[in-house]
């Protein structure tokens, strides 16, 4: 009596290594309605006496999925056990309460496959392929089911190959996530009136510029480098109205240090070094006229670089 009145599955694809699935599930007992009230404490005492109260349900699920979970409105559901094989992962679904006939309940589970799973390289375009609705429990009835695939941005050229009943097929939507530019491509299926021999799968062709997987990284750096480069000017503005004395007195003394030093440097470049080399040709050349005349000249220089020397010194 158990029956899924709406299913949708969500299924992104990424070319980093990883698919993600996400199943959301509106389920209704469609037996015999109850008449009388519901008594917790009777039914934990005595849960055989309603034989036709759904308590839990086996979903099963690829052997390669992790990090599932089963979650509702509310929040995390802990009533359930994942019970892992080579063949299949089984997901023990149990409801927060029991379903009798007439009750509903919604939740949805969610895992993630390796990319090798279901995506495969044909020539020179991508091959998705997985079931249309999945081994949801023993008995599977679905009324509606909906399909949206989402796939990585860039991707075009899309072909699906359909199994061997009605689906319709929506118009493709966009869907932007984070680090996305123009979105990414959503197609979208519909059936209606499923059950387990329905479980057969979807194959859906397109292209991908392999190139397009550098442009989340690329988007990473350059924000990095926009907000380094940023703080480098607003740390070196100066947003004050007042005047700061000691800073611009801090920054006289700094240039005048400098120029102390230029002409420390000048007077052994032009007086020292001049000295030194003219001692050296007179010694050589032995002209007693030239040396006078160059030593006069020398002194004369030295005597203007000690005075702007002692005037910068004055000023500090």
């Amino acid at each position: 009596f158990l029956t899924i009145t709406e299913l949708t599955r969500i299924v992104e694809v990424s070319h980093w290594g990883n698919i993600a699935v996400e199943e959301h599930y509106h389920v209704s007992h469609t037996g015999a309605e109850l008449k009388s009230q519901f008594s917790r404490l009777d039914f934990q005492r005595n849960p055989i006496g309603a034989p036709t109260a759904i308590k839990s349900f086996r979903t099963v699920l690829p052997a390669s999925s992790k990090h599932v979970y089963y979650r509702d409105d509310i929040g995390n559901i802990s009533t359930s056990n994942l019970r892992e094989s080579e063949e299949a992962n089984e997901l023990e679904i149990r409801p927060r309460f029991p379903l009798f006939g007439g009750w509903k309940t919604k939740y949805y589970i969610g895992y993630n496959v390796p990319s090798y799973e279901m995506l495969s390289l044909n020539a020179d375009s991508y091959k998705l392929e997985f079931p249309f609705v999945d081994h949801s429990y023993d008995n599977l009835v679905v009324d509606q089911v909906e399909v949206k695939v989402i796939l990585p941005e860039g991707t075009g050229d899309f072909q699906v190959v359909y199994p061997n009943f009605e689906i319709e097929r929506l118009p493709d939507k966009k869907f932007k996530t984070y680090l996305d530019t123009f979105g990414r491509s959503v197609l979208t299926f519909k059936a209606k009136n499923l059950e387990e021999n329905h479980i057969k799968n979807i194959e859906i062709y397109y292209t991908f510029n392999s190139l397009m997987l550098l442009q989340e990284p690329l988007l990473v750096i350059a924000a990095f480098m926009i907000i380094f480069a940023s703080v480098i000017v607003i740390v070196r503005l100066d947003f004050s109205i007042s005047v700061d004395e000691d800073r611009e007195a801090r920054q006289r003394v700094s240039y005048l240090v400098e120029e102390l030093f230029a002409l420390a440097n000048k007077i052994k470049s032009d007086v020292c070094e001049e000295t030194v080399a003219l001692l050296a040709a007179a010694k050589v050349k032995k002209d007693t006229k030239v040396f006078k005349t160059s030593k006069k000249e020398l002194e004369a220089l030295y005597k203007q670089l000690c005075e702007e020397f002692a005037a910068v010194s004055k000023k500090m």
